[in-house]
């Protein structure tokens, strides 16, 4: 009997790994995802989209490591009843699920998240420690988010994104967000950067630091 297919999170995006696949090398395949196409969306949908909502807190540890703490939340899942949530191998630690309804069995390995019995109404949210934080050759450091995409064989479908990241206003100050295009809201605040977009296609973020 066919194994079902299996919706795997790629750390920010969300793909359909075929039956058999390892998620390392569907990972391996799709992380690679440039921002191919982004197409804000306007129009009203028939049903919410998959929602993915993000909290980067930067310590001044962060600065030495590279490592900022994350809590990351999940809702309205509807390709399959299986979920893997995965990151890359070395670059995430110390994951605990935090919060979950509407959701059968749920199991950490390594550096996945394993759902089963999953439907439109579930929910999970969980904290780890990721690497995304890096030191350009300006002293300067950049804040790297995505790919975010909600992808289905070959086509891409409706996703929510609320990226909210945390820094100490006393240390850093932002210089520079990317993308700065139509569909994208960014607002600031001291010691918050707060990004929302609701689309269709790849999205890409890049927050980039400066010392005080």
């Amino acid at each position: 009997m066919l194994r079902p297919a299996v919706a795997v999170i790629l750390a920010a995006g969300l793909a359909v790994m075929p039956p058999g696949a390892a998620a390392d090398d569907v990972l391996e395949r799709l992380s690679d995802i440039a921002d191919e196409h982004f197409l804000p969306i306007d129009r009203t949908l028939d049903r919410p989209p998959f929602f993915h909502a993000k909290v980067l807190t930067v310590t001044q540890d962060s600065l030495a490591s590279g490592w900022v703490r994350n809590h990351q939340c999940h809702r309205h899942f509807s390709v399959t009843p299986s979920l893997e949530i995965v990151f890359p191998s070395g670059k995430i630690r110390n994951i605990a699920i935090t919060n979950s309804s509407n959701v059968g069995d749920i199991s950490v390995r390594g550096h996945t998240i394993q759902l089963e019995d999953v439907n439109a109404q579930s929910a999970l949210c969980f904290d780890s420690e990721i690497q995304v934080l890096q030191r350009e050759s300006d002293g300067t450091y950049r804040i790297t988010a995505g790919p975010f995409y909600y992808r289905f064989l070959d086509g891409y479908f409706p996703m929510e994104v609320d990226l909210k990241l945390r820094y100490p206003s006393s240390l850093l100050e932002v210089s520079r967000v990317n993308p700065d295009k139509r569909g994208v809201e960014v607002t600031r605040t001291d010691g918050e950067v707060r990004l929302w977009s609701r689309f269709e296609g790849t999205l890409w973020v890049h927050v980039f630091l400066k010392g005080k």
